[in-house]
């Protein structure tokens, strides 16, 4: 099975510098942990509107992986680029939910 992202490199590092030239304190969340009550909270604050408790632990359509499949890392890894860019976000980012060492 070819994947397209075996074609492409990501463009995350592109895209969080555009992000950062056209918004002035721009908030990032990781799809991995973007649903939960701190960073529901976090959203609610910066747009000063009443919280409500989240239901992040109940999952509609989860997907069997509790992990990103090693087929997937192990071709994403085997670009110089992407490796690049997973730096990249490792040094911008704090608390970054996925593990660097997955992508070598």
């Amino acid at each position: 099975m070819e994947y397209a992202w075996r074609r492409q490199d990501c463009k995350y590092k592109e895209t969080i510098e555009a992000l950062d030239n056209v918004f002035s304190n721009p908030l990032y969340f990781f799809y991995e942990d973007f649903f939960t009550q701190t960073n529901i909270d976090k959203i609610c604050d910066e747009l000063e509107i009443s919280r409500y408790p989240a239901e992040c632990d109940s999952r509609v359509n989860a997907s069997s992986y509790k992990k990103m499949p090693n087929s997937f890392l192990n071709a994403f890894g085997k670009s110089l680029k992407n490796k690049e860019v997973a730096n990249y976000v490792f040094e911008r980012f704090e608390n970054v939910p996925w593990k660097l060492e997955d992508y070598s």
